[in-house]
């Protein structure tokens, strides 16, 4: 013979009807606390940018007339391709 089983639900999974929130009940800005401390939102530090130093300014002007190399305090930088496409210069005595 099968046991019968009861219908009664779990405890877990009864609902409590006075903790439902009413959304028509929420209090006013006025009805809440005003001794507690609001958050301060973390304020933005503005960056300033950097000037380029020599070699960058060097090889972005040699990089953008798509010159094949540049000099730059006694070195010769010759450029290459990186697998993705991107252009760099290696440096060659």
């Amino acid at each position: 013979m099968a046991k019968k089983y009861s219908k009664k639900r779990s405890p877990l999974l009864k609902r409590n009807p006075s903790k439902k929130r009413n959304p028509s009940k929420k209090r006013s800005q006025s009805q809440r606390n005003p001794n507690k401390q609001k958050r301060s939102q973390p304020q933005k530090k503005s960056t300033k940018k950097r000037k380029l130093n020599a070699y960058m300014v060097a090889k972005e002007k040699a990089r953008l007339a798509n010159s094949p190399n540049f000099n730059y305090n006694g070195n010769t930088y010759h450029r290459a391709q990186t697998e993705t496409g991107m252009t760099i210069y290696k440096k060659k005595n």
